[in-house]
């Protein structure tokens, strides 16, 4: 079954036969389909305001200026994490500032305060990665903190949705079949503060109409992507639901050289990619075998919810571009070189394929 096979499109073809793909120069916030999908986004994260942009590395770079966060500020950020979380930083004309993370990926809050100590920190971009939340109660405090949110739309952090525990919350929506929601390509920033709200719809439209007075630009989203986004909102907790209970059932049966970190009770993961730590010893093989194992085996096909793979290659301040900017973070270096990723677990993928082809091959190569 197509993840979009059972939604009804008549809307979306309505609207391409009318010409009003855009919605923009009728009105200076979007149009119908996009104010309505940022209604509906904000009502799910329960954000006071959503504000619909080109991308996910655009919503962070938005979300950055909104801040006023500007030429040589620092920015706090993981060295293990997505490109799009970290070039924001430098397109703003910051610094981005590399802190190790925790066992989990994040960034780690006790390094971010040794960080602090040394230097005057203006932002931190706070990835939840793989879906799992960061600790933000323990970040430093009075250092905005925007959350990257591009694999953790669901997610809950002591109760409440992430995107809306620090000043921003940042989604990506592109892709295909890679984020829970797609518009092909597509952002989304979160928000409870009217005035940062206010500078994210200048930055992302030109801001001309309301007179901004500062730098603003063209981040924005058609109505027509916005209506195939809006159209995915009602079965969105839905597919949330399914991969965490998949998630789960996969957890209960993998081989012991996979180890699953454990988080809090508080942390409420949304599962996007199963991140877990090769045990060479209890496998009896090098993680490089067991990878090439996996694609013996087909178990990893390369594709969005049919891949087991190695995580991240290789840490952002190893890029050459990056290097400048390179602090050493050993714990990241470990989950750079022991870390597997599961997807074999988000809809359409059912728990009966799930023991068929992932378990009974991991079975083979783990004996």
């Amino acid at each position: 079954m197509a993840i979009l096979g059972n939604i009804d499109w008549s809307c979306v073809i309505e609207l391409l036969k009318s010409g009003r793909l855009c919605g923009w120069w009728r009105s200076p916030n979007g149009g119908p389909y996009l104010l309505e999908f940022e209604r509906k986004f904000a009502e799910y994260i329960g954000a006071k305001h959503a504000i619909a942009v080109s991308n996910g590395s655009a919503s962070i770079y938005v979300a950055l200026r909104a801040c006023g966060i500007g030429q040589g500020d620092l920015v706090a950020v993981s060295p293990y994490t997505h490109i799009g979380s970290v070039a924001p930083i430098l397109l703003a004309g910051a610094v981005p500032m590399f802190n190790d993370v925790d066992k989990q990926g994040n960034i780690n809050p006790k390094e971010l305060q040794k960080s602090l100590r040394k230097n005057p920190l203006k932002g931190i971009v706070a990835a939840h990665q793989l879906g799992m939340p960061c600790e933000l109660d323990e970040f430093p405090s009075g250092v905005p903190i925007i959350e990257d949110c591009s694999q953790a739309l669901g997610a809950e952090y002591k109760g409440q949705k992430v995107g809306r525990v620090g000043v921003v919350g940042c989604f990506s929506l592109g892709g295909d079949m890679t984020k829970m929601i797609s518009t092909g390509e597509g952002g989304m920033i979160v928000t409870n503060d009217d005035r940062i709200a206010e500078k994210c719809r200048n930055i992302r439209n030109h801001g001309e109409k309301n007179g901004a007075n500062y730098l603003c630009f063209n981040f924005r989203m058609s109505d027509l992507q916005a209506a195939v986004g809006l159209l995915q909102m009602d079965s969105l907790q839905f597919q949330v639901d399914w991969q965490i209970r998949n998630a789960k059932f996969i957890a209960s049966v993998l081989p012991d050289c996979l180890e699953l970190p454990q988080p809090p009770s508080y942390m409420k993961s949304a599962c996007y990619i199963i991140g877990c730590r090769f045990l060479d010893e209890k496998a009896g093989m090098s993680r490089d075998s067991f990878l090439e194992a996996l694609k013996m085996k087909g178990l990893d096909n390369g594709i969005p919810r049919r891949t087991i793979g190695g995580g991240y290659s290789g840490l952002l301040y190893e890029l050459p571009f990056y290097q400048r900017f390179a602090r050493k973070c050993p714990t990241a270096e470990k989950l750079r070189d022991e870390s597997i990723w599961i997807d074999w677990h988000r809809y359409p993928i059912t728990s009966e394929e799930i023991s068929d082809h992932l378990i009974s091959g991991l079975k083979e190569i783990i004996r």
